[in-house]
């Protein structure tokens, strides 16, 4: 795989991979939180355990309010 190789004219990476994952993670919970209204729900879709939605929206600056509301 050859995205910025000879003859590509993609633009070269401004993020880190470790930054890529965290703006995929973030992006990905916050559309599944906005969609279902739940940390829970959202944990569900995602495959991961409600605390882990709570505590990952929170590193990403959202304040939970009660047990599954953003």
């Amino acid at each position: 795989l050859h995205a910025n190789g000879p003859g590509s004219h993609a633009a070269p990476m401004q993020r880190s991979l470790k930054q890529t994952l965290e703006h995929v993670e973030r992006e990905a919970l916050i559309s599944a939180y906005g969609k279902y209204c739940s940390t829970r729900e959202a944990a569900k879709v995602l495959g991961i355990s409600q605390a882990s939605v709570v505590r990952k929206l929170q590193r990403y600056g959202y304040s939970i309010k009660g047990n599954s509301q953003l």
